[in-house]
């Protein structure tokens, strides 16, 4: 693949791309101890202990813009599928093992990315020119990767995938930058002294699943890597999606 050293072979700490061969190089050097995954959910370890508590993910969802209904549902999701049984927290360390089946296989069974399965997603289902995906080629890529007797895997999928629509979409696709870009949402530092977003950057969706959209969406528009090393909305316009880690 032109622009790519070896596509195939996954990468331990750096998310690349065509457009980035050597992924982002200050974030890669600062977080070069976390696996990609890692450091897609350090964003909801605000105290950096490892640990990923029901309530850590509750305002790393309101940070981004979710309502309160929203927030408590993404709690039940995420802490009830992939925490230990017995427990409710999330564990950081371990997390490459709450990788669940019907997935795009971008991260692999140890947390690392896989640079062809990414580029996958918009050659095979997407825009591939445009570096692009509708909601409907969405709809398409989890039918694609949808595996036999996996209801979880499926939901979990639709789960990360919609929620990446909603904060990331720019006139209804998403963009493989960005998607690129919320891989790396290693964060801990890019709020206020609430520990919230500032207003005017704040997500498109104030209210999803049907309820009221935000009056202040045209402000919504953000570069999440900027804002995860400034805590500042950037001058430029860029649109901010998991995904929720989403995992992919």
């Amino acid at each position: 693949m032109a622009g790519i050293y070896q596509p195939g072979v996954a990468r331990a700490n750096i998310a690349v791309s065509k457009a980035r061969p050597n992924g982002t190089p200050d974030h890669a050097e600062k977080f070069k101890d976390y696996s990609v995954l890692q450091q897609h959910i350090l964003f909801w370890d605000r105290d950096g202990d490892g640990v990923i508590w029901p309530y850590n993910t509750y305002r790393g969802f309101r940070r981004l813009g979710f309502n309160i209904l929203f927030c408590i549902f993404a709690v039940m999701v995420i802490h009830g599928g992939f925490s230990y049984p017995t427990r409710l927290e999330v564990f950081l360390g371990s997390i490459h093992k709450a990788k669940h089946a019907s997935d795009s296989s971008v991260y692999d069974h140890e947390g690392r990315f896989v640079p062809q399965n990414f580029e996958n997603l918009f050659s095979k289902f997407g825009n591939p020119d445009e570096g692009t995906l509708s909601f409907y080629q969405l709809r398409n890529l989890m039918h694609g990767n949808r595996c036999a007797a996996d209801p979880f895997g499926s939901f979990a999928a639709f789960f990360e995938w919609g929620t990446t629509w909603l904060l990331l979409q720019k006139d209804g696709n998403v963009h493989k930058e960005d998607v690129r870009r919320f891989h790396l949402l290693a964060n801990r530092n890019g709020a206020n002294k609430r520990g919230r977003l500032e207003p005017g950057v704040r997500s498109r969706w104030r209210w999803v699943l049907g309820f009221k959209e935000a009056k202040n969406a045209a402000q919504a528009n953000v570069d999440i890597q900027d804002l995860s090393s400034t805590g500042q909305a950037p001058n430029r316009h860029f649109s901010l999606e998991l995904y929720l880690p989403i995992y992919l």
